[in-house]
């Protein structure tokens, strides 16, 4: 028989997974319309819903910090982040506060190309599949 402290941890898990999933969705059409900066910080979003269901599953509590920063919610897990996930969490961390903030998300639509957008989406794609296998 699973406990209800189980069913009650897995619940939160399956919420932020659900959310991360469908933001997934919405960054990829983003993209794909060439809405870069709006992508890559809802790309951000995504890897932020995911790393507080890590966390939530290795921790006591049911509710993350609140916080937007990758590394820092990872550290609060089990996981052991590969150096070269790492880089790429480190790099991935900047799109949170440039999408929130005028005057940074101003400053990165003016130097977003294709190619740089490109990269960066990519970059967030392996840490997605990164964190999901862990999450299994």
């Amino acid at each position: 028989m699973i406990s209800k402290e189980l069913t009650d941890k897995q619940k939160y898990i399956d919420h932020w997974k659900n959310q991360a999933m469908e933001d997934w969705r919405g960054a990829d059409l983003l993209f794909a319309g060439k809405h870069y900066s709006l992508a890559l910080f809802i790309s951000h979003l995504v890897i932020e819903k995911i790393c507080k269901a890590l966390w939530i599953r290795d921790n006591a509590s049911d509710t993350p910090p609140k916080t937007h920063n990758l590394l820092y919610l990872l550290s609060k897990t089990r996981v052991f982040i590969p150096e070269n996930i790492g880089l790429l969490i480190h790099d991935a961390n900047r799109f949170q506060i440039e999408g929130r903030y005028e005057e940074y998300r101003l400053e990165i639509e003016s130097i977003i190309t294709e190619e740089f957008a490109s990269q960066n989406f990519n970059s967030f794609k392996i840490i997605f599949t990164w964190i999901i296998k862990e999450l299994e």
